[in-house]
């Protein structure tokens, strides 16, 4: 019993760190508004770069961080939380433009939500889903273009 408390603190924990960095990611990667102007124009600039840097920070963190998160899990589950951590890691240092790592952010945190934090019972979506993110994870290696995974009729 305490094992399994255990693992699911640091899947609560890594999951609170997950949505941080999905938020960040947004954050970082949205759309100025064509008709931004003036002040609105740079206060937008500057929390986009704000949230740029927090988001880097946190993938550095995590990456940091990752030997005790993996020592939590066992098995695939191990494996795949490193390198999940190892490839934001890498993501975060490439020569992408910072557009594509936030989507590229956004994606393998979405897959990885729903692989570690999917309803339990609904076994064939979380399945979908790791699934899914191996190739996001593989596609990573390959410089693939980013955007959406579609899990299961929709996006992930």
């Amino acid at each position: 019993m305490a094992a399994e408390a255990l693992l699911a603190g640091a899947r609560r924990e890594l999951s609170a760190r997950l949505i941080v960095l999905g938020q960040a990611a947004s954050g970082a990667g949205f759309e100025i508004p064509a008709e931004a102007r003036g002040v609105v124009l740079e206060r937008l600039r500057e929390e986009r770069a704000r949230q740029y840097e927090r988001l880097a920070g946190e993938v550095r963190g995590l990456a940091d961080d990752a030997g005790r998160y993996m020592a939590k899990f066992a098995g695939s589950a191990m494996v795949l939380v490193g390198d999940v951590l190892s490839k934001l890691h890498g993501v975060m240092l490439s020569e992408r433009s910072r557009s594509e790592q936030c989507v590229m952010v956004l994606d393998v945190v979405k897959l990885t939500a729903l692989v570690l934090d999917g309803p339990r019972w609904r076994f064939w979506i979380r399945l979908k889903a790791w699934l899914a993110l191996q190739r996001v994870l593989a596609g990573l290696e390959g410089h693939e273009a980013p955007g959406a995974v579609a899990v299961e009729g929709g996006t992930a």
